[in-house]
């Protein structure tokens, strides 16, 4: 086991790998040369057994960091748009809160998540899934992309406004006509 990946291991673990290695290359240069391939099939599945957990540990913490990196910039871009969202009159208090509650929990759900990692031995399981941080990017993404394709209301032309505005007290004057009865007249 190379320096890159020693500190994913225990070192008996590392030290029981080895010793593995090698009984498997000394095996393999004397009674394995004439043996069928299920025999080294079966070698080759115990050194896995060993090598495998290592390996992937290693990805994981790699890739937890890179998945940080890209939440932190996902995050980054979400506080961008609540300050967005607060110069704009179409959206809605609801939007800009919903925005607002995510940015907030996913702040406290991230600092949570390092601070677990932090305290995780490298040699261990850690504690988080990659598809944690994907949900939780994907969770921002997705607010974001709804509330940027939320269309502007419409703005009506000058002579559309007039003539809906003229509509209305004309309605508005028939509506108190029927309602204010004038006293009928008699001769």
């Amino acid at each position: 086991i190379n320096s890159d990946y020693s500190e994913f291991a225990e070192p008996k673990a590392i030290e029981t790998f080895l010793t593995n290695l090698e009984k498997s290359e000394t095996w393999f240069f004397n009674e394995g040369q004439n043996q069928v391939k299920e025999v080294y099939e079966s070698k080759l599945k115990e050194l896995k057994q060993f090598g495998e957990p290592i390996q992937n540990r290693f990805k994981v913490f790699r890739e937890l960091i890179d998945k940080d990196i890209l939440l932190g910039n996902v995050h980054g871009r979400a506080i961008e748009f609540c300050e967005t969202l607060n110069k704009q009159d179409h959206y809605t208090t609801e939007d800009k809160e919903s925005l607002k509650k995510l940015v907030q929990e996913q702040a406290i759900w991230k600092q949570k998540v390092v601070e677990e990692i932090r305290k995780c031995k490298k040699s261990q399981d850690p504690p988080i899934k990659i598809s944690e941080y994907n949900d939780k990017i994907k969770a921002n993404e997705d607010l974001i992309f709804k509330l940027q394709n939320k269309p502007k209301p419409e703005i009506k032309k000058t002579e559309e406004v007039k003539k809906e505005a003229k509509k209305n007290e004309k309605e508005a004057k028939k509506e108190e006509k029927m309602q204010d009865p004038s006293p009928l007249q008699t001769d």
